[in-house]
């Protein structure tokens, strides 16, 4: 059986970005789950995929997806995805694509934790509707500390520092999404004077 990861997709954009996040949930909601498909996984293709073929496979960067309320509660701009080991990285970069015609400058986040006690997060944005770009970072949880608490506050500590290197390189490589991020993160421990 596979470990689940919890991912929460936060959508970085403007008002017609939060529309269409609020369409997809109320969409998401609408499917509703069956005998051979209790977890409701063909939603996602249904809502996020409906161009493919029913007979062609999707890559969604994991082994399965499925929308969840229940595990991490997302806000009204958020979406929990529940996948199998991993986080789906080629999913969150198809939300980047489908929202690239409405803001040039969005950017999709995702903060995941995986059942083995991997934490992460990874930032997509695109192009054009057809080609991203994605950068995730994560850390494991030490299990064998005797201190749980501690172990759980060394990785996030850890991870905060890696989620602002892999930042640097995210808003270097990806024109705009500064101002996306500094406006919709605005207490990160950024110098934003570095970034033009």
């Amino acid at each position: 059986m596979a470990n689940n990861c919890y991912n929460l997709f936060q959508f970085l954009g403007n008002a017609k970005v939060k529309k269409q996040i609020a369409t997809w949930k109320e969409q998401l909601d609408l499917i509703k789950p069956t005998d051979t498909d209790p977890e409701c996984m063909r939603a996602i293709r249904e809502v996020f995929y409906p161009d493919v073929p029913a007979n062609e496979d999707i890559d969604y960067g994991s082994d399965f997806v499925y929308a969840d309320d229940e595990c991490l509660s997302p806000e009204g701009d958020e979406i929990a995805i529940v996948s199998a080991w991993t986080p789906p990285n080629a999913l969150q970069e198809r939300l980047a694509c489908l929202l690239h015609p409405l803001d040039k400058r969005v950017v999709v986040r995702n903060q995941f934790n995986a059942e083995d006690g991997t934490q992460g997060v990874a930032y997509a944005a695109a192009y054009d509707p057809h080609h991203s770009y994605i950068q995730e970072t994560s850390v494991v949880v030490d299990s064998d500390e005797e201190d749980s608490e501690l172990a759980e506050n060394e990785a996030q500590e850890q991870l905060r520092e890696q989620e602002l290197e892999i930042l640097d390189y995210f808003m270097d490589d990806m024109e705009g999404t500064v101002k996306t991020i500094k406006k919709h993160m605005p207490d990160l421990d950024i110098d934003w004077s570095n970034y033009s």
